[in-house]
């Protein structure tokens, strides 16, 4: 196994996976004879991690945090049909083993992560970084992955603020709830603030309109159910916000400059399944 300087016997990842089948489901006791810590943070979707009996949902924005072996267990949920979309790390060592511990102590085993925040980009780019081999050697990689650790552990230990960020709830809410018939006027209602106001500050913070970044979300959902379901167009529009599968048409022909039917035929190679 590589060395990866003092902290770590072995480090691995993954930046970007994409899960949609209940086939997928992993025992945290049969992962082989060498404990190792596994840190998955969803990108999209969810899935679930289950420790010592009790089962934790790994929503967008979280990750879990398993100690092997364990009694535990992470999986992809039998009645979820958005795919489950995480980047994980993998820290082999004693001390690296050591340090997760503790977090997990301190913070749960599912922890959040802001999207769109600091600490977000670093694990995407560290998680890169060790899928290309971009250390000039094992102690520059030992330093990245406390780096992260203690930046981590500081977003973490801040306060909680009592009351949300306008934006950041609206955001929130149209990545989590975009299925369900959410308006530009709702967001503003929960934020306590009139329409145009809202919808100026947002777009002052997003570089999009309310109304653009709700599409966005829709229209990544179904691309996605697209090539990754054999869903038909009418049920791939209704599981993803829109009003019909001519609504969803309208939008992603205007998005992706062809239909939701080009869209999937281009994405799904000859001979693999959409599942």
């Amino acid at each position: 196994m590589d060395e990866y300087g003092p902290i770590l016997s072995g480090l691995y990842a993954k930046p970007h996976e994409v899960v949609n089948s209940s086939r997928y489901q992993w025992n945290c006791f049969d992962r082989g004879k060498v404990p190792f810590v596994i840190f998955q943070y969803t990108l999209e979707g969810s899935g679930c991690f289950t420790l010592d009996g009790e089962t934790h949902e790994v929503p967008a924005g979280s990750a879990f945090i398993s100690l092997l072996p364990e009694n535990g267990r992470y999986f992809y949920p039998p009645e979820k049909r958005e795919p489950w979309i995480f980047c994980w790390l993998n820290f082999y060592g004693e001390w690296g083993l050591d340090l997760w511990a503790r977090l997990r102590r301190q913070f749960g085993p599912v922890v959040h992560i802001p999207r769109q925040s600091a600490v977000e980009a670093e694990l995407l780019g560290f998680a890169r970084k060790v899928v290309e081999r971009k250390f000039a050697d094992r102690y520059e990689a030992g330093a990245e992955a406390y780096s992260f650790y203690i930046n981590y552990w500081r977003e973490l230990a801040q306060p909680r603020r009592t009351r949300a960020d306008p934006v950041e709830e609206a955001v929130r809410i149209c990545r989590h709830h975009y299925r369900d018939p959410v308006s530009v006027k709702e967001l503003a209602a929960q934020s306590n603030l009139s329409r145009e106001h809202f919808s100026r500050l947002f777009k002052e913070r997003q570089g999009v309109s309310p109304a653009a970044f709700l599409r966005e979300q829709r229209l990544r959902a179904a691309a996605q159910m697209l090539q990754y379901s054999p869903l038909p167009v009418k049920e791939v529009a209704l599981r993803t916000g829109f009003y019909s599968a001519r609504h969803l048409m309208k939008a992603f022909t205007r998005a992706y400059r062809q239909t939701p039917q080009q869209y999937r035929r281009r994405k799904t190679k000859p001979g693999k399944k959409a599942a």
